[in-house]
């Protein structure tokens, strides 16, 4: 077992608190030499325990994301919690501090927030914002009667300058974030029919895999394939060909996103649902099994076959799908998983189509 997960999204979260370790190392350093040139003035012993405080941090961090705790947590980056205790690791610098070396340990606050671009909302960079100004608007207050009218007033400036520099960086880091989430998802569509494309759906379903194997829950999947629609598009053209993939998808995310056995996946149905591949379609089912799989597949192909799909030219063809439902098995892979899911599928269209089958684990393990 390595150091770093082997989970990518874990593995990154892992690499990020490194290289926030490596910016406490800077701190620790910068600190260090103001502590040599007497501008920190507390005492060694003090110094020594700060230090241990940070790296201590850091290993906590490490330890919950290697140890999958993390994945418990609303937001398993714990980005905004890290940026929070960072400030405040800051504000004890700066109010050990003497006046003449403030002004460059409040640059810890402007690197402790550009951790959170590309992660970070501009109302969680404005809460940041308003935490950082309180805290040392707070020490300000504290020390004042010991300060000249000179240093409070250089005390004050230094805060409306943090303050404004704060909140440029809350609005053009709310922005970035915006726009790395819209270009994400924008990656992760297809371009006909607004549903995750092939390469969304199998890291969906990776992800899914891995979190149910850790938890010991099962999961099941459902292929889908439009019957007969090279016919569709031979008989009416591949314009009308797309509009039935398109209002194919609208109808089966509508009625993914009404049904209880979707409570497993993402907040996002659409999370466990996109196209395959040409007129094949993937859902995922966390936490559900075969038989639960096969209600869900027959309530699909229902909602496609119950009416006809009527183009903008006023054409109403008939459409109907058929599915192949797979459950997966204590050390099945993705491969596995979906190569019985498409055998199923295949069992369904020999047999007439327009219709649900399972693959059983003990047909596939049968000579």
């Amino acid at each position: 077992m390595g150091i770093v997960p082997e989970d990518r999204h874990q593995a990154l979260r892992f690499q990020r608190v490194l290289m926030a370790a490596v910016a406490y190392l800077l701190w620790i350093g910068v600190s260090a030499y103001l502590f040599w040139l007497e501008l920190i003035v507390i005492p060694a012993w003090v110094m020594g325990c700060y230090y241990l405080g940070m790296i201590a941090t850091n290993l906590f961090f490490l330890v919950l994301i290697r140890t999958g705790f993390n994945l418990r947590l609303r937001d398993p980056s714990m980005t905004l919690i890290q940026i929070l205790i960072a400030v405040a690791w800051a504000m004890v610098l700066v109010g050990a501090a003497e006046a003449a070396a403030r002004g460059v340990l409040l640059l810890l606050f402007f690197s402790a927030f550009f951790f959170g671009v590309f992660r970070l909302t501009t109302v969680d960079f404005l809460g940041l914002t308003v935490y950082a100004c309180l805290l040392y608007g707070g020490l300000i207050f504290m020390q004042s009667p010991r300060l000249s009218p000179e240093e409070l007033r250089l005390e004050i400036v230094q805060l409306v300058v943090v303050a404004v520099v704060l909140l440029w960086m809350s609005f053009m880091g709310g922005y970035v974030a915006t726009l790395r989430a819209r270009l994400r998802e924008a990656t992760r569509r297809d371009d006909l029919t607004g549903a995750h494309n092939r390469r969304a759906i199998t890291r969906d379903l990776e992800q899914a895999l891995g979190e149910v194997a850790g938890e010991g829950k099962t999961l099941s999947v459902v292929l889908l394939d439009i019957d007969h629609f090279k016919s569709i598009n031979d008989q009416y053209g591949h314009m009308v060909g797309d509009e039935i993939l398109r209002e194919f998808v609208e109808r089966i995310q509508q009625h993914l996103r009404g049904e209880d056995f979707m409570a497993d996946l993402a907040a996002n149905a659409d999370s466990g649902f996109g196209r395959f591949g040409g007129e094949e379609f993937l859902v995922v089912l966390p936490g559900t099994d075969a038989a639960g799989a096969r209600r869900c597949g027959e309530r699909l192909r229902d909602a496609v076959a119950r009416s006809p799909f009527v183009t903008e030219g006023g054409k109403r063809i008939p459409v109907t799908v058929s599915a192949g439902v797979a459950e997966r098995r204590p050390g099945e892979d993705l491969v596995g998983l979906l190569g019985r899911a498409d055998r199923a599928l295949y069992a369904s269209k020999q047999n007439g189509r327009d219709q649900v089958s399972v693959h059983e684990w003990e047909t596939a393990a049968s000579p």
